[in-house]
């Protein structure tokens, strides 16, 4: 496909680095930054198409990386006037000399493109939130965020106007679910409540940070402010296993084929409808959230690694995640 709005290598160089915006909010107008959003590139690909040299050695927070609208964990919502508004989010990881988790706000209608930036300490850097629309204000609920900005025992919540795009926080109330990312939220029925559900939880035990997945629904009631937990899974127990390096985990077998088979075998005996049947309450059983996903997957895949086992009249919900298993 043409580009539609040409950028050349100096100008590249000469704008493509990030900022934080200086206003709440600023309206940056640059034209790399929205060839960025329009063309769909990320650093790597368009310093290697404008013939630039490429940064390959990794660094684990670097304070001027380039500009990306290549992310994880951002937040995309559509307006009753057609705008679309994308929010925050991270583009790689620690490996990446261009990782970096923004704090911005992208509005598209059409091809017109409208970034606006802000302070660090009006809109933290944010990233695998949950964004919801309750009349005239997007909820921002949850960051991951750097390790060492993470936010101990409240859960993060911002309020972005849609119609100024001003953000605020919120003043919240009630037992939230904490540092929590990577969840999932939804508006129910009466239009202003948000129940919020799965994800990962970070809370800091001494000089180390722990994190455990959430399996307890929240609601938010956006009238009052008010955080109720709705559900207690205190006393449910959790363990994760690691594959081995290369996982190579099916060492105890003869070969990879004979560790294929018993492992399609054992997951016959999973069955996702146990608790249904069982009569369990469906409101205790977790929902699929981001972190289930890999990459491209949809629902459907995804619910062939997610299962659930009865021992002992214990139901166990079994993961098979990325590079590990989630009991």
């Amino acid at each position: 496909m043409a580009t539609r709005h040409p950028v050349t290598a100096e100008q590249y160089a000469s704008a493509c680095k990030r900022r934080f915006g200086t206003g709440n909010p600023e309206r940056i107008h640059n034209p790399v930054w929205e060839w960025m959003v329009r063309e769909g590139h990320y650093p790597y690909r368009a310093r290697s198409d404008l013939g630039l040299e490429l940064d390959l050695s990794g660094n684990r927070i670097q304070p001027n990386p380039d500009w990306c609208f290549s992310r994880m964990g951002m937040a995309t919502v559509t307006l009753d006037d057609g705008r679309r508004v994308s929010i925050a989010g991270e583009h790689e990881d620690f490996y990446s000399p261009d990782f970096c988790i923004y704090n911005d706000v992208i509005v598209r209608k059409g091809d017109e493109v409208e970034i606006y930036g802000y302070p660090k300490d009006v809109f933290p850097p944010t990233d695998f939130h949950s964004a919801i629309v309750v009349a005239k204000q997007i909820w921002l609920i949850g960051s991951l965020g750097y390790p060492d900005e993470r936010g101990g025992e409240s859960t993060q919540v911002l309020l972005l106007d849609c119609v100024s795009l001003r953000v605020s926080a919120a003043a919240l109330n009630g037992e939230s679910p904490g540092w929590i990312s990577e969840h999932r939220s939804r508006l129910l029925d009466d239009g202003t409540t948000i129940k919020v559900t799965g994800g990962t939880v970070f809370r800091r035990e001494g000089d180390e940070e722990r994190s455990r997945r959430n399996m307890d629904v929240y609601h938010l009631d956006t009238t009052t402010g008010t955080w109720t937990k709705m559900t207690d899974t205190s006393s449910w127990r959790q363990f994760r296993f690691a594959y081995d390096e290369d996982h190579k985990n099916y060492k105890n077998y003869k070969n990879y084929e004979d560790y294929k088979n018993a492992r399609q075998e054992m997951l016959k005996w999973y069955s996702g409808e146990i608790l249904e049947e069982l009569g369990y309450p469906l409101e205790l059983a977790p929902e699929l959230t981001q972190e289930d996903f890999d990459e491209d997957e949809d629902e459907e895949e995804v619910l062939e690694r997610v299962h659930t086992v009865l021992v002992d009249g214990v139901p166990v919900r079994v993961i098979d995640s990325y590079g590990e298993v989630h009991l």
